[in-house]
C-alpha cells in the first residue's frame, strides 16, 4: 500500500464517491497482486451518512462489475485505478468475487459507526461495561421513563411540593412523563436541560452556574423590580380604577382601554403577576409607546408602575424558585438516568 495520500475538494455530483470507490478497486487490485487476495476487509471506508456509505459500496460493485465485463468501461476506470500496469478484466473478476464473499465484512459505513466499532471492541479503554450497546429510540425512551419513575419513587413530600406548589405546575402540568421528558430530553431536534446540565458539570464553575441568581439581589437583576407593601398595592389598583384614560375624538373612553384596564386591575388583585407583566398595555406603557394607537396619561402611567416593580419582584422571585428546582431535579434524574443506561 504504497499510494500517497490524496485530498479532493469538489462540490457536489463532481464524482468525489466516483474516484473514492475506484481508488478502493486500485487498492485491492494492488492487494491481489501482492498476496494473492483483494485484502477488502482491509479497507476502511468511512462517510456522514448511511447512505452515502450504501452508496459508496454499490459503487465499487457496479465498477468491478463494468470493468471486467466491459472492456470500454475498463479503460475508462484505468485513470483512477491508478495502478501498474493496467488492471485487467481477469484481476477485476477476481476482485469483484473475493469483495463478494467480504461483504459481511466490509468496513465501509458511517465514521459514527467506525467510533462504534472502536469503542465495541474496547470497553474498558473509554468507561463502559462489557457487552454494551447503542439504544435505539423505544430503548431510549423506555429508559427515560424508568428515570423518572425511579424519581418520582425516591421524592419525599417536600420535594413534591416544591415542584407541584412553588414552581406553580410549571414543571410538571399536564402528563408528568411528557412534560418532563420533553423539558429534559428535548424533542426529535435535541437540545433538553439534562444535555445543557451535563455539560455545566464539566467545570469547576459549575455550582455558581446554577446558583447565581441566589446572590443576586433584585436591584442587580432588574432595577426597578421591588416588592410593594399590600397597602401601597391595593392603593395602586384603586389609583388605576379611577385613572383617567385618553380619550377619543368624541370625548369618550376607548374600549379597548377600558378593557385593558379592568383586566390589569383584576389580574393585580388576584396575584397574577406574569399576566399584568405580559398585558400590552403595560408592556405598551413600560416602555414609552402607544397603545391602541394613544398615549397612556400621566395618572395610568402612575398607577401602573409600582404594579409593575412588584411583578417583576415577584417574577425573580419564580424564577429563583424554578432554576433551584430544576438544579435538583437534573442532578436527580441525571444520576437516575445513567443507572437505568447502566
Amino acid at each position: 500500500m504504497t499510494l500517497p495520500g490524496m485530498l479532493i475538494e469538489a462540490n457536489a455530483g463532481c464524482g468525489k464517491t466516483y474516484s473514492l470507490a475506484n481508488r478502493v478497486i486500485g487498492w485491492m487490485i494492488e492487494h491481489l497482486r501482492l498476496f494473492g487476495d483483494s485484502g477488502a476487509s482491509g479497507i476502511l471506508a468511512a462517510t456522514f451518512t448511511r447512505k452515502a456509505a450504501g452508496e459508496i459500496q454499490d459503487r465499487i460493485l457496479a465498477h468491478l462489475a463494468e470493468g471486467a465485463s466491459d472492456p470500454a468501461s475498463l479503460e475508462g476506470f484505468q485513470e483512477s485505478f491508478a495502478v501498474e500496469p493496467p488492471a485487467n478484466s481477469e484481476e477485476l473478476q477476481k476482485v469483484l468475487e473475493d469483495f463478494v464473499r467480504s461483504l459481511d465484512r466490509l468496513q465501509i459505513s458511517t465514521l459514527d459507526g467506525v467510533f462504534h466499532r472502536l469503542a465495541k471492541a474496547f470497553p474498558d479503554d473509554v468507561g463502559l461495561p462489557e457487552g454494551w450497546t447503542i439504544a435505539d429510540q423505544p430503548s431510549l425512551q423506555q429508559l427515560q421513563r424508568e428515570a423518572i419513575d425511579l424519581w418520582l419513587s425516591q421524592c419525599d413530600d417536600d420535594e413534591m411540593r416544591a415542584l407541584a406548589i412553588e414552581a406553580e405546575g410549571e414543571i410538571l402540568k399536564g402528563s408528568p412523563h411528557g412534560s418532563i421528558v420533553r423539558s429534559l430530553w428535548g424533542d426529535a431536534d435535541g437540545g433538553g436541560l439534562l444535555a445543557l446540565w451535563r455539560q455545566s458539570q464539566r467545570s469547576d464553575g459549575a455550582a455558581p452556574a446554577w446558583s447565581w441568581m441566589e446572590s443576586c439581589a433584585d436591584e442587580d437583576i432588574s432595577p426597578t423590580a421591588a416588592w410593594q407593601s399590600r397597602e401601597r398595592l391595593v392603593a395602586a389598583v384603586a389609583a388605576l380604577e379611577r385613572a383617567e384614560l385618553p380619550l377619543n375624538q368624541n370625548g369618550t373612553e376607548p374600549k379597548d382601554w377600558l378593557r385593558a384596564r379592568d383586566r390589569i386591575v383584576a389580574n393585580a388583585r388576584d396575584g397574577m403577576w406574569r399576566s399584568v407583566l405580559e398585558d400590552k398595555a403595560v408592556r405598551a406603557v413600560v416602555a414609552g409607546e402607544q397603545f391602541s394607537r394613544k398615549d397612556a396619561t400621566p395618572e395610568f402611567e402612575a398607577a401602573v408602575q409600582p404594579l409593575v416593580s412588584h411583578a417583576r419582584a415577584d417574577l425573580l422571585q419564580r424564577a429563583r424558585v424554578q432554576v433551584r428546582v430544576w438544579s435538583g431535579l437534573l442532578h436527580a434524574i441525571d444520576g437516575h438516568y445513567r443507572q437505568c443506561q447502566r
